[in-house]
């Protein structure tokens, strides 16, 4: 489950904050605003509450993106707006 975020800017580090429930790797991935995969990563974190944090450095050029987490059974996404 993502923690809501009525704007959530990003610059250099995209942080998202969520609960997982089970233990399993996190596939997180990055959608630009037409719905096209930008970029997944995979990370392992404990059962609880998390902050994932992602480094869009030169990854990301600005504009509206979403990411989904994927964690066992569980899909969340979270719109983000990346400023430059």
């Amino acid at each position: 489950v993502l923690s809501p975020n009525p704007v959530n800017l990003a610059n250099d580090v995209l942080k998202m904050n969520f609960i997982k429930t089970q233990a399993s790797e996190t596939q997180i991935t990055i959608y630009d605003i037409l719905g096209k995969p930008v970029h997944t990563e995979t990370q392992s974190h404990p059962v609880g509450l998390i902050e994932a944090e992602m480094n869009i450095v030169n990854l990301l050029p600005a504009g509206i993106y979403f990411t989904r987490a994927i964690s066992g059974s569980t899909v969340a996404t979270q719109k983000f707006t990346v400023l430059r």
